[in-house]
Formats: C-alpha cells, structure tokens, sequence
C-alpha cells in the first residue's frame, strides 16, 4: 500500500510472482488471430498448437482451442472442402466472445453446405462465386499462378453451366447436338466440327449462337487459347 507522496508503507510490501511466458502465450495468441485475418490458415493451425495452453487463462484456452477449429474450417474451404469446412462451422454452437468476427453467418455456413453436398460435376452460381472468390484471395497473397488456373477454371465453369441451364442443354464434355432445331444444330456443328469435347472458346462460341450475351462479352475481350 502506499500513503503520502506514492511512497509505500512500511509492512505493506507484496512479493508478486509472474510468468513472463504467460506473456509470450497471450501475445502468441493474438498473433495467431492476426494471421487468420491476413488469411494463412494452416501458419494460424500451427501457432495454436505451438501455445502452450497451460499457461493461458480459461478464457484465452477456450479462444486458442476455438481458434484452431475456425482456421481448420478456412482451410478446407480454401481447398474447395466445402463439405467439410461446413460440418466444422456447424459444430462451433457457441463464439468465443473474441472470436465473433471471424465466424461466417448461418447463411453462410448453409451454401457452403449446399456447394459441399452437389454431386461431382454439377455447377452453380455459388460454386463460380466461390471460386472467383478464392482467385481473389489467391492475388491478395501474391500466387499469381494459382489465381490464373483458378480463373481460367471459373471463366470455362461460367460457360458450362450457361449451357447446362440452355434448354435443350448443352454439354461441352458430351457434345450432342440432335434435340437442337435444324438451323440451330447447323450452326453449332460449324463450331464444334463433331467433336465430342470442346475447349472453353469453343463453349462461349456456341453461346454466341444460343444468343446468349456471355459469348460475345468474352470473345470480345480476346478470349484464350483451347
């Protein structure tokens, strides 16, 4: 205790002992959950299992071990888990009061579920957003190769399942042109010269013909090499 001037009274003195790891503990959690902001889910993974959790309080243990989780999830959906990273969402029934930002709404969660459960092959709006997404956070951490792959992938899923909407449909892997009215199929076998299986230029050409405005948006701009 301390009387007149600060200065202490005789007979008051404490002795407090500390652990300037548990310092370190804190301080290592924080970061974890900066790098999960920034993105690097797997660097956030392996910070929290590097926190030595017994030198954290209850209420900063229960942030490490739910902070995991989250990074666990991103990083499934960052690999187009979809599935999974929902199922781990699912089972986070109560936020860590620290953590409440980084938790993606029910909605969310939902599609994620949704994109997860669609058979292999089958497309859809929130698939192509997802991946343009992913293409972005690609950028954003400077893998340029990885962003053009994934955006060449989105540009040919857009015009897969534009054709797969059509009616009748069309199927880029499985080119079969007999439920199209004549003028029609004439049209389209000048593009694809029989062949069974069509590169994405070939795919937004035949939108082009189906009057449909993707194809001539991207053969505008150039378009890419089958």
């Amino acid at each position: 205790d301390r009387g007149e001037n600060s200065t202490v009274i005789p007979g008051t003195e404490r002795f407090i002992f500390d652990q300037p790891n548990a310092y370190i503990a804190f301080y290592e959690l924080q970061s974890a959950k900066r790098m999960l902001l920034q993105l690097q889910f797997q660097a956030t993974m392996d910070l929290c299992n590097n926190i030595n959790r017994h030198l954290l309080s209850k209420h900063d243990e229960q942030a490490r071990n739910q902070l995991w989780h989250l990074a666990n999830a991103y990083n499934n959906w960052d690999k187009f888990r979809h599935a999974e990273a929902a199922n781990i969402f699912g089972r986070q029934r109560t936020v860590h009061s620290d953590l409440e930002e980084l938790m993606p709404s029910a909605d969310t969660v939902q599609r994620l579920h949704e994109i997860g459960q669609s058979a292999s092959g089958k497309f859809s709006e929130a698939l192509i957003a997802d991946l343009v997404a992913n293409v972005d956070r690609r950028l954003r951490e400077g893998a340029w190769d990885n962003a053009v792959a994934r955006m060449y992938r989105a540009t040919e899923m857009l015009a897969q399942f534009a054709l797969a909407s059509h009616s009748p449909t069309f199927n880029t892997s499985e080119v079969q042109l007999d439920s199209f009215p004549k003028e029609t199929r004439h049209k389209l076998e000048t593009i694809t010269h029989g062949e069974t299986r069509i590169g994405i230029d070939k795919a937004y050409r035949v939108l082009e013909a189906l009057d449909s405005d993707l194809g001539p948006a991207y053969l505008q701009k150039g378009g890419v090499t089958d």
